[in-house]
């Protein structure tokens, strides 16, 4: 609601503009953007399911946002360190949980961020259980 000034210089590092005007934040109505790729409806789909209220996101570096008592950040596997480190700094400034989706690795994680593939989603059955396929993968 009055974020911090330490939030806003964060913000405005992470996100290249400048928040110097001063504003206020007012609580407004929940938006959730139609997923706008395969990837997007098929995650997003999944989620629901498990309980993971969530929304696509257009134009950052991760695909989908969701928000239950944590929050998840999703994106795409790519090989890309740029990505990676961004996702992770994303994930750390507002303590949220990262994951990549890919179709197939050998590896469980990326740099500390977890990887899914596409095939365990059907199984996991709550978000709980979601929470808990994540940390052992980074553990």
């Amino acid at each position: 609601m009055n974020p911090t000034e330490e939030t806003v210089r964060k913000l405005e590092v992470q996100l290249n503009i400048n928040l110097g005007m001063p504003f206020e934040m007012k609580p407004g109505k929940v938006v959730y953007l139609r997923p706008k790729n395969e990837f997007q409806q098929k995650v997003s789909r999944e989620f629901v399911r498990i309980g993971l209220d969530n929304s696509s996101v257009y134009s950052s570096p991760f695909e989908i946002v969701g928000k239950e008592s944590f929050s998840v950040i999703t994106k795409p596997l790519q090989d890309s360190e740029k990505e990676i480190q961004t996702i992770k700094r994303l994930s750390k400034m507002f303590s949220s949980i990262a994951v990549f989706i890919a179709k197939r690795s050998s590896e469980k994680s990326i740099e500390g961020v977890p990887i899914l593939l596409e095939e365990e989603l059907p199984e996991i059955r709550s978000s709980h259980e979601l929470v808990k396929i994540i940390e052992e993968k980074t553990a």
